[in-house]
């Protein structure tokens, strides 16, 4: 066989070997590793490892089985390179002689293989289980909002007197406190919000405006209807569907966000109301 093509092939094995464990080290670090343990450190987040029962030794974590892994396959490179190398110095390099080493080498490959896909199958299960908890988490947050929000928001049905509240909601000084006194005034369905509330109806800020809407349809008072029809003309998506929401629970009529149409039921029903 030509030297060559021998170099050609060790060269080929070198490559291998390094891609399948991810262990390029120089001939310095060899020698070094051959005189002392070898240290593996796997950058993985570490699963702690479920607490045994008392008497039995504690399951490993995922850090620490998968460092154990890795460095037995560092083992069988170290094993394989001091195997070949002693072997193509004193004995002639044949074809059987080459198949041999391509065979280890397709074990070794099989074995990175194995360990890289028990890898991929525990770092799967354990990002599906840290989302879930997650999500647990997240609701869990949202729900303590939630609570923190209606018991600010007793607070003021509880403290605030209805002018307050009237004062707040034309504030533009605090915007959680705005929200909250209209929510207030929802639930004390205080009648004196009205015109404040459909003046809020042209507020810039879309989020006002969806309040306003929301907070009209509790108030059941007819004032609201004719500027809710017209806030059916309102850029903003959302706005458009608490106005045509408000619409209905004020009205009975179900006409979605069709203003020409609402306007038109608008101006047959007061004809009817006059003749009446």
């Amino acid at each position: 066989m030509h030297i060559g093509t021998f170099l050609a092939v060790m060269f080929g094995v070198a490559i291998v070997v390094a891609l399948v464990v991810g262990a390029n080290t120089d001939d310095t670090e060899q020698r070094q590793q051959q005189t002392r343990p070898q240290q593996v450190v796997v950058q993985l987040a570490a699963t702690p490892a479920s607490t045994p029962p008392a008497g039995q030794p504690a399951e490993p974590s995922f850090e620490e089985e998968a460092n154990k892994r890795v460095v037995e396959l560092l083992k069988q490179r170290e094993a394989f390179a001091k195997k070949w190398s002693a072997r193509c110095a004193n004995e002639e390099i044949t074809p059987e002689l080459l198949a041999e080493m391509r065979a280890e080498i397709t074990d070794i490959t099989r074995n990175a293989a194995e360990v890289l896909d028990w890898m991929s199958a525990k770092l799967k299960a354990d990002i599906a289980a840290f989302e879930e908890i997650a999500k647990e988490k997240a609701a869990e947050e949202a729900i303590d909002a939630l609570v923190k929000e209606e018991q600010a928001t007793m607070k003021l049905v509880r403290e605030a007197t209805p002018e307050q509240l009237i004062q707040n909601i034309k504030s533009d000084d605090d915007f959680a406190l705005r929200l909250r006194s209209m929510k207030a005034l929802r639930k004390l369905n205080e009648k004196q919000a009205v015109e404040p509330l459909i003046e809020l109806l042209k507020n810039d800020d879309w989020r006002i405006r969806v309040s306003a809407a929301h907070t009209l349809c509790f108030m059941q008072d007819e004032r609201a209807v004719p500027p809710l029809i017209e806030l059916l003309k309102d850029d903003n998506e959302k706005v458009r569907q608490n106005a045509s929401g408000a619409l209905i629970t004020l009205t009975g009529q179900v006409l979605g966000e069709d203003y020409e149409s609402w306007k038109k039921w608008h101006e047959e029903n007061q004809t009817n109301q006059t003749n009446n």
